[in-house]
C-alpha cells in the first residue's frame, strides 16, 4: 500500500512541476531561483526571469491579462499588466508553498490546522513579508539592471511568440523592401 501511495505522490509532484514550469527536466529548480529575481546579480540568470514571467506569472495575473501579445508589446513595467503586488504575491507564494509542493513539508506561513480565520490563513509574518517584498520590487523596477532584464524578457517573448518573423518591438519588419504607402506623402 505504501508503494502505491509513494507512486501517487511522485506523479502529483511531476504534474505540479510540469504545470508550473512546462518541462519535467526543470523539476530540480528550487524556489530560491525565483526569489528576489530583480536583484542585479540575477542579471546572469535571465532564464529564471524568463520562466517566472512567461510561465508562472500568468497563473497569478491571469492568462487573459498576461497574454503572448502583451508579453511582446513592451516591457513588464511599462505594460502595467503585471503589477508590483502580482509579482510580490507570486514570490510570497513560492516562499510559502515550495517545500509543501516539492517535499510534502509544511507551508511556511499558512496551515489549515492553526485556525487563523481572521486573515484567511495567512499569518501576520506573511503580511509583513509581503509588504517588504512590495517595497523592494518597487525600488528594483527603477534600476538599470531590472530594466535590462525586462528588455531581455521582451526579446525572449518576441522570439518565442513572434510567429517566426523577425519583428521589432512595434511589429514592423526590420529588413525588407520598401513598400509603397500613399499615406506617407500626405
Amino acid at each position: 500500500m505504501k508503494d502505491i501511495e509513494q507512486t501517487t505522490l511522485t506523479k502529483i509532484d511531476a504534474y505540479f512541476y510540469t504545470a508550473i514550469l512546462g518541462e519535467p527536466e526543470t523539476k530540480e529548480i528550487q524556489a530560491k531561483a525565483f526569489i528576489d529575481i530583480r536583484e542585479p546579480i540575477n542579471l546572469l540568470q535571465q532564464d529564471y526571469f524568463n520562466l517566472l514571467f512567461d510561465r508562472i506569472m500568468p497563473c497569478v495575473a491571469g492568462k487573459k491579462v498576461w497574454t503572448s501579445r502583451d508579453k511582446m508589446a513592451c516591457t513588464i513595467t511599462d505594460g502595467g499588466k503585471i503589477t508590483i503586488t502580482d509579482e510580490a504575491f507570486t514570490e510570497l507564494c513560492l516562499l510559502n508553498y515550495w517545500d509543501k509542493w516539492s517535499t510534502k513539508g509544511p507551508a511556511k506561513w499558512t496551515d489549515a490546522r492553526k485556525g487563523n480565520c481572521s486573515f484567511k490563513g495567512w499569518s501576520n509574518d506573511a503580511y509583513q513579508q509581503f509588504d517588504s517584498i512590495c517595497n523592494r520590487i518597487r525600488a528594483q523596477r527603477e534600476t538599470d539592471e531590472s530594466k535590462a532584464m525586462e528588455m531581455g524578457f521582451l526579446d525572449y517573448a518576441i522570439k518565442q511568440y513572434g510567429r517566426g518573423t523577425k519583428r521589432t518591438r512595434t511589429g514592423i519588419l526590420e529588413e525588407g523592401p520598401e513598400i509603397f504607402n500613399e499615406l506617407v506623402e500626405l
